[in-house]
């Protein structure tokens, strides 16, 4: 491989080398990318590590590729395409969330669903049995690690995996109960947070105050034309799903469902205070737990944290929190590699989520998951921290993941 690789990627490739037909040109984008020396799932670029298998046209036609250019740019050639990624950029549709996020007041639904759980949480010590707790820890799994991490996260916003109909709708229904919002609005406000990840349009950067990117950023009262421009710009692809425009029409009845289910599971096998127990830990203590794990993969693996990969945002690998939320926590990972279905890349990165991921696919119940890539060393060095150049990162001008 030569020592210095001068090319800008300036047209969309497919992992065999090929291009499709629509392409984008502009300064130093005139060498093609790949040779017979240089085939690759993955290369490192300027500022993040570039997935090749994200490079594809949408069911639309239109174009989802990253305009990038590589890691060896001289400081010239990279102010030029930087100039020129600005100029096709700079059009780039933006929810158009008001200056000051406090101006309508508060979204009380949002209020009083917190507020009310945490206030359930309460009764914890009061209620404490070991088959609460153990239900706690068994619904925990089943609605966070399947139904956030798997099924909103990797399955809906970045289409890790693919699997069947009926089961991707149960992790839809997994992912609803755990009381973070029903899966379009989940989708779309994390789709947004990938393409303004700590920038100003960030829905729940740090760079805002810890608090914020922790839960504060829920409380604005926003309106419903402002979710339902959401929806429209970066979840169009469920909101063409019947079974998901459902979900997120009885998001609160499931939870009373549930409440039910459990209540009277405790009280005819056990007693009725086994049922109340299980109500006040296999729902509220759950969901409190559930809420604030998810939260602090929006706030502490922003701050605290290693980074293995040079992005353009301040995403960090967190043990804690990936050990808690079951993968979520290597956040660097993933904001590297969005596409990715393992969000550990490093042996003693423990993503129980990928786990059942890589079960299901041993089973026949899950196909085309998209692997870590394979990334290319350049004059023997590989992509460190240490090694990678800094600066700004690939832009995009459609929300990733759709």
């Amino acid at each position: 491989m030569s020592a210095r690789l001068r090319s800008a990627i300036g047209r969309q490739i497919r992992p065999d080398g090929s291009k499709w037909t629509k392409s984008a040109s502009g300064p130093g984008m005139e060498e093609p990318l790949i040779g017979n020396k240089m085939r690759a799932t993955s290369i490192s670029i300027w500022g993040q590590c570039l997935n090749l298998q994200d490079f594809r046209l949408s069911d639309t036609g239109t174009s989802e590729f990253q305009i990038v250019t590589l890691t060896l740019l001289s400081q010239k050639e990279r102010n030029s395409v930087d100039g020129n990624v600005r100029e096709q950029t700079k059009n780039a549709p933006v929810c158009n969330a008001a200056e000051s996020q406090w101006k309508n007041g508060f979204e009380r639904s949002a209020v009083l669903w917190i507020g009310f759980l945490h206030l359930g949480a309460l009764a914890a010590p009061f209620c404490f049995t070991w088959s609460g707790f153990f239900l706690a820890v068994f619904l925990s799994w089943v609605t966070g690690c399947l139904g956030v991490c798997l099924g909103f996260h990797r399955l809906l916003t970045h289409s890790s995996f693919e699997t069947y109909r009926p089961l991707r709708w149960m992790f839809a229904l997994f992912g609803t109960l755990a009381g973070e919002g029903p899966p379009i609005m989940w989708v779309s406000a994390h789709r947004k947070h990938h393409h303004f990840s700590d920038q100003e349009h960030d829905p729940h950067s740090p760079r805002d105050g810890a608090w914020w990117s922790h839960m504060n950023w829920m409380f604005p009262r926003r309106g419903s034309q402002y979710w339902a421009q959401l929806y429209r710009q970066y979840a169009p692809d469920l909101l063409k799903d019947p079974s998901l425009r459902l979900l997120d029409r009885t998001f609160l009845w499931w939870h009373v469902l549930l409440a039910l289910i459990v209540f009277f599971a405790g009280a005819l096998l056990w007693d009725i205070p086994t049922g109340v127990s299980f109500v006040v830990w296999g729902m509220f203590v759950r969901l409190v737990y559930m809420l604030h794990v998810t939260w602090a993969v929006n706030s502490a693996s922003h701050m605290w944290g290693y980074r293995t990969y040079q992005t353009s945002d301040n995403s960090r690998n967190l043990w804690w929190v990936g050990l808690l939320a079951w993968g979520e926590g290597w956040h660097n990972n993933h904001h590297a590699f969005q596409r990715t279905a393992s969000h550990g890349h490093r042996w003693w990165e423990l993503d129980v989520t990928y786990l059942v991921i890589a079960f299901m696919e041993r089973a026949g119940l899950a196909w085309n998951v998209v692997r870590k890539p394979v990334i290319l060393e350049v004059d023997g060095r590989s992509p460190t921290p240490q090694r990678q150049h800094s600066g700004r990162a690939a832009e995009y001008s459609s929300p990733p993941g759709t």
